[in-house]
């Protein structure tokens, strides 16, 4: 089923990076073409550049010592991305992009908002600690 995957490991606009999709320890982008949209549909109702603290993560790299991850994270299907955010403001602003992008799983954090779409999970919002 390669045809789900966005092929990319970068997506340009006018020839400059918006996003970083692939794993940073290996390459390996398997971000699935249904997140990619959500992501693109977010950047367009956010108005402003969305930055990436992560996407894909192949399972070394989930399970790496500083990342902090489950070994169910959605970031090993494809289907979630970590955004940057630095004040409440603009975390207001991406749940309400990410909402109206059609994310249905997000997690405010302090210095990120995680989003997923993975289809076998429950839609829900929740804090991280």
């Amino acid at each position: 089923m390669d045809s789900v995957f966005f092929k990319e490991k970068y997506i340009k606009t006018n020839g400059d990076v918006v996003y970083e999709l692939a794993c940073p320890c290996c390459g390996i982008n398997k971000v699935t073409i249904d997140a990619v949209s959500k992501l693109d549909a977010m950047r367009l109702h956010y108005g402003r550049p969305i930055y990436l603290n992560s996407a894909y993560r192949c399972p070394k790299h989930n399970a790496s010592p500083g990342v902090s991850s489950k070994p169910t994270s959605s970031h090993l299907k494809g289907a979630a991305f970590d955004i940057r955010v630095s004040n409440s403001v603009d975390r207001l602003l991406l749940v309400d992009a990410a909402l109206k992008a059609g994310f249905r799983r997000i997690g405010p954090a302090n210095t990120f908002l995680h989003v997923d779409c993975d289809p076998d999970k429950p839609e829900c919002l929740y804090l991280y600690p």
